[in-house]
């Protein structure tokens, strides 16, 4: 029996469902959406919420009332519910259960993320499969893929930007590897259309040019974990053909194909592995990264150092983990100090297989391999598609798999792997038994209560999940924007207690960026005491709460010492800097952070040599680290000199080697002649640069030696005509005050 309102409530879901494909294109920065912090991000992830909530108020008054809609048992099924529960267990034990749940801005994860993909999964497999929509579904999954792809086109030639501002193509997606494998996704999604649909000559030309457009834009997304994946693939694709087929003489062409792919992948692999080092393949953006991969890339070498750090850290918590978004706890306590020339913060593995390990434990990520190798069997199993379609969807799964080794999800890849999910479980479940009461529908008096409820309680959750994050994603951006005019700042500080006051998510992005907001204050000549006071006040506020809330985050307590270092406050800085060193004992930015704007301004060069000492022990090949030891023994002075000199000559072959830091600690140390000589260097390579020109001749002049700096001021007045007025300003000056002290020397 069929009402007028189920109607309208199936066609409700389907457009619903049919909406999530074009999340994609959304970018909050104004128009439609408003402006909101990560706009690439948020914006996104709050309309699929929102969009799923909604979906769910529908869907559960659907299923009352028309039985073929409810959920139907399947491996997969159980599988995804056991998932769900673990994690929700393991959030429950996390080292920070309220960013377990809620994530953050920059990921909008967490298990409120996990929830809301559980829920389209069980939407999706049952209306989709109920009303027979998957062909179309992935129809218009790659017509959007398509308009993305333009974009990205328009990104190759340089009509569009790319956000990351590199080479690598990261469409509307704001990320290379996002943007790789969302074109992934529908590659095989065009391969699998075109084994349905062989037998349409228009279609198998359009599906072909869909995956040529894709396959393209992927390769210049430069991901090359994702360009293995599509490869592994194919290859695996090809392979169950050949196993499939292996014993039916129907199939010999078909094992033909697969053989010449195969044989097709082989050659070239081989063949670019040949070439690799050739000029032409160098210079290629694309092919020069693809290029690199080795065991001894630097990338590469990370990601192990990264993986055996994930790995102590599921040791120590294997049964539930350390929860969702708490990977930077484990990345703080056992940092690898050779991690220096990476990124200075990870929150994720790069494996979303290692990712789940240490954020729910053993038995979490032997539930997430489930899920892949569920849905495997289904695929394997199922007799309503053909051959070649079940080839396919498994060489995708492959696929995605091997881009997971590398690369972490988005709200766009989860949305694709749980369709490929979705699409699985409608292929394996089970009837519902004719008899049993999931079989009966409710009447139209239990749909009159269940609806009003259904109701409410999806503008409970839109209200309750969405809108403070909504409000704190609009209020943050206007946050950090500075004013035209610095009288404007209590604006600014304003709407940072505005957004500081509202919900959960986003707490870590406005503390940190309020808290470096504050440092910009603080070193601003044109502001007040007085703004500075309140910026202060606020920032050690927020601060406090939040490293109450979140204890042993090296990141945050770090942040809290900047702050307060930049303030003065050299005292109190050194408890949050020692809380960031116990919580990341090798983690030399901290040490750096502790020796050079805290032990140093305040006078306390021995103990900045010695910390800074620790730190180029943990990594002498890094340079940064030793120049910055070595400036601090210069201060020390006397016999930490010879030390000095002994490791800046070890490294670069010269004691005056061109670094900011070590000029500065030869002109506070009064060796004159050292910074004459880097100064020398500079102008040869760089005549142009007047403020170098101005910094030697006040070398000169801090020596006492006034003709000395007005012969280096001729130089740059002949070297850099656009210099020369100034030039010759200062050479008037000093030779007008030359039998008297001026009242002021020349800039530096």
């Amino acid at each position: 029996m069929t009402n007028s309102y189920t109607s309208w409530l199936k066609w409700g879901l389907v457009a619903g469902l049919f909406a999530t494909l074009f999340i994609p294109f959304i970018i909050a920065s104004g128009f439609p959406v408003p402006s909101m912090f990560f706009p690439f991000i948020t914006g996104k992830n709050f309309v699929f919420r929102i969009l799923v909530e909604i979906m769910l108020g529908l869907y559960v008054v659907l299923a009352l009332r028309e039985p073929k809609y409810r959920p139907r048992s399947s491996s997969l099924l159980w599988a995804m519910g056991a998932f769900v529960v673990w994690v929700g267990v393991s959030v429950i034990f996390s080292v920070d259960p309220v960013k377990s749940f809620w994530s953050n801005f920059e990921r909008m994860e967490g298990y409120i993320g996990l929830v809301h993909l559980a829920a389209y999964f069980l939407i999706a497999s049952s209306v989709l499969t109920a009303e027979k929509l998957w062909t179309r579904f992935l129809q218009t999954s790659l017509g959007v893929s398509v308009l993305i792809s333009t974009y990205g086109l328009f990104q190759l030639f340089g009509k569009i930007s790319i956000d990351q501002g590199s080479t690598r193509l990261d469409g509307t997606l704001g990320n290379a590897a996002y943007m790789a494998v969302y074109e992934l996704f529908n590659v095989f999604f065009a391969l699998f259309l075109l084994a349905r649909e062989w037998n349409s000559r228009t279609l198998r030309y359009v599906y072909a040019a869909v995956i040529a457009l894709d396959t393209f834009i992927l390769f210049y997304t430069q991901t090359r974990g994702t360009v293995l994946g599509l490869i592994a693939g194919i290859a695996v694709a090809a392979i169950y053909l050949l196993i499939a087929t292996a014993k039916d003489p129907q199939w010999a062409q078909l094992r033909k194909i697969s053989k010449i792919g195969l044989g097709t992948i082989a050659v070239m692999v081989v063949l670019f592995f040949a070439v690799r080092q050739v000029p032409a393949v160098q210079q290629s953006a694309a092919l020069g990264r693809l290029a690199t991969i080795s065991l001894s890339d630097n990338t590469t070498k990370s990601r192990f150092m990264i993986w055996h750090m994930a790995y102590d850290g599921f040791k120590e918590k294997p049964l539930f983990g350390w929860g969702q978004e708490n990977f930077n706890y484990v990345f703080n306590k056992y940092y690898n100090p050779e991690m220096w020339g990476q990124e200075a913060w990870f929150d994720r593995a790069h494996n979303a297989f290692i990712d789940w390990l240490v954020s729910a434990g053993a038995p979490g990520f032997i539930l997430f391999i489930s899920l892949f190798a569920t849905a495997a069997i289904a695929i394997v199993r199922t007799r309503q598609l053909a051959l070649t379609e079940r080839a396919v969807l498994l060489g995708l799964l492959a696929g995605y798999a091997v881009h997971e080794m590398f690369v972490f999800d988005n709200l766009v890849s989860s949305m694709q792997f749980f369709t490929i999910l979705a699409l699985a479980h409608g292929l394996s479940q089970r009837e519902l038994p004719k008899q049993a009461w999931l079989a009966r529908p409710v009447g139209d008096e239990g749909i009159a209560v269940a609806a009003p409820l259904a109701a409410i309680a999806v503008v409970a959750a839109i209200m309750y999940l969405n809108m403070g994050g909504i409000a704190s994603a609009t209020g943050l951006v206007n946050a950090v924007t500075p004013p035209k005019d610095p009288a404007g700042l209590t604006g600014n500080l304003t709407q940072f207690k505005t957004v500081l006051s509202g919900g959960l998510l986003g707490r870590q992005e406005e503390t940190e960026q309020l808290a470096e907001f504050a440092i910009q204050v603080s070193q601003a000549q044109a502001i007040s005491p007085e703004v500075k006071t309140q910026f202060y006040n606020a920032a050690h506020t927020a601060l406090d709460n939040m490293a109450a809330a979140r204890k042993g985050d090296a990141r945050l307590e770090l942040f809290y010492a900047v702050m307060l270092d930049s303030f003065g406050q050299y005292p109190e800085a050194q408890t949050h800097l020692l809380n960031a060193h116990n919580a990341s004992p090798k983690k030399q930015q901290i040490m750096f952070e502790a020796a050079m704007n805290n032990l140093m301004p305040a006078g306390q060069f021995a103990n900045a040599a010695m910390m800074l000492g620790s730190a180029y022990d943990l990594a002498p090949d890094y340079d940064l680290a030793r120049t910055y030891y070595a400036g601090a023994l210069y201060m020390l002075g006397g016999s930490s000199n010879a030390e000095a000199d002994r490791l800046l000559q070890a490294r670069f072959g010269t004691t005056t080697p061109d670094n900011t830091t070590l000029l500065q600690v030869f002109i506070q140390t009064k060796q004159y002649a050292r910074a004459e000589g880097m100064l020398e260097a500079r102008v040869t390579k760089d005549p142009n640069d007047s403020q170098t020109w101005l910094r030697y001749a006040g070398v000169y002049y801090a020596t006492g030696d006034k003709m000395g700096a007005v012969k280096v001021l001729q130089r740059a007045a002949t070297a850099n005509p656009a210099f020369a007025k100034e030039a010759n300003s200062l050479i008037g000056q000093l030779l007008g005050v030359s039998q008297q002290k001026p009242a002021a020397a020349p800039a530096q």
